[in-house]
């Protein structure tokens, strides 16, 4: 399992998003095709009424998108208990017949596909992050018994990637110009340039190992020993920066730190670093996949969460995370109200 191809592939920013995501698609296709190749499509559910665009394919016919599609037009995909379980969800990777959702059943029944051949389902990977905007690649799948699901917190550290390599694209194409960089690396370590909160000893510290550690993932350990590779390429850096390579005009590699980090809002009783942490356990994320996702020590997640439900006056993740859907609920139903045009 190459996971640091993905990972390369989800960080090449020279595409639009179409290409990039029929990129990815091609990248993914080797791991997840159950025999009918994959689909893939973008999705916005930060809002009231879900969206979904820019579909593509790796392998599957154009009969494929179509059903994706119809599957997509019942009116029962997008009511908002499926939507949230869906889109909101904090599983990586699943099978559609795991959802524990009736309706699911239905809509796939109504495909016409399956039958003598098997049941239909779909094989999931979800890539999303507090924001509510990210894709899913879906595995059409009509074999008899499903393959057991294997390499579930590798998949979840992967999405972390593809969520972090979205959220840049999408920041990037904001802005008018170009970004300031915050850092700028050899591929050895070596610093060239720092301004902001990348000019601390601390921060050129860390952007340094950082640096290493992907050139030592990239390296022969990809091969020899891919989940631990994984595990040196986090999905940020001090919950702030992605690292991205960049080319000079010769040739030469280049390490750029991207500010990339999650934009929270609510809860201003919190820090900045304990609303990021939360955004993330609000999704129903571990301890140990939120220090993955943010590039932060698990001890450090552990406290920032503690204080944080301190100050929430929350006594458990239980709680917080009933907090998290009451506030997507009222987000949801005040966009609702407002009429179009003045939101």
């Amino acid at each position: 399992m190459d996971w640091i191809r993905i990972i390369e592939t989800a960080y090449d920013l020279a595409d639009d998003d179409e290409r990039w995501l029929g990129s990815v698609a091609a990248a993914l296709r080797p791991s997840l095709d159950c025999g009918l190749g994959i689909v893939a499509y973008f999705y916005d559910a930060s809002a009231s009424r879900l969206k979904l665009f820019g579909y593509a394919r790796a392998g599957a016919s154009e009969h494929e998108i179509e059903i994706a599609r119809r599957i997509h037009a019942h009116p029962a995909w997008r009511s908002s208990a499926l939507l949230r379980e869906t889109y909101r969800s904090s599983t990586a990777l699943t099978y559609s017949s795991e959802m524990g959702d009736e309706r699911w059943q239905d809509l796939l029944a109504g495909t016409g596909r399956g039958g003598e051949n098997g049941p239909f389902r779909v094989l999931i990977f979800h890539v999303g992050d507090p924001s509510h905007r990210g894709c899913v690649v879906g595995a059409p799948d009509v074999r008899v018994a499903s393959t057991p699901l294997t390499n579930i917190a590798s998949w979840a550290r992967v999405a972390a990637h593809l969520a972090a390599a979205l959220r840049l694209r999408r920041r990037l194409a904001r802005l008018e110009g170009p970004e300031p960089e915050e850092a700028i690396l050899s591929p050895s370590g070596k610093l060239f340039h720092a301004e902001g909160a990348a000019k601390t000893r601390s921060a050129r510290d860390n952007l340094r190992d950082a640096t290493l550690a992907i050139d030592k993932a990239r390296g022969r350990l990809r091969r020899t020993d891919p989940d631990a590779a994984l595990n040196l390429w986090r999905g940020l850096l001090d919950g702030r920066w992605s690292l991205i390579d960049r080319f000079d005009h010769d040739g030469r590699r280049f390490v750029v730190a991207h500010r990339n980090h999650v934009t929270t809002r609510g809860l201003r009783a919190l820090t900045p670093r304990e609303r990021q942490v939360v955004s993330y356990a609000g999704l129903g994320h571990s301890n140990k996949l939120i220090a993955y996702e943010l590039g932060l020590s698990l001890g450090s997640i552990g406290t920032h969460l503690s204080s944080a439900l301190a100050k929430l006056g929350l006594k458990s993740r239980i709680e917080l995370l009933q907090l998290a859907a009451s506030m997507g609920t009222t987000r949801a139903a005040a966009e609702k109200s407002v009429p179009p045009g003045e939101g």
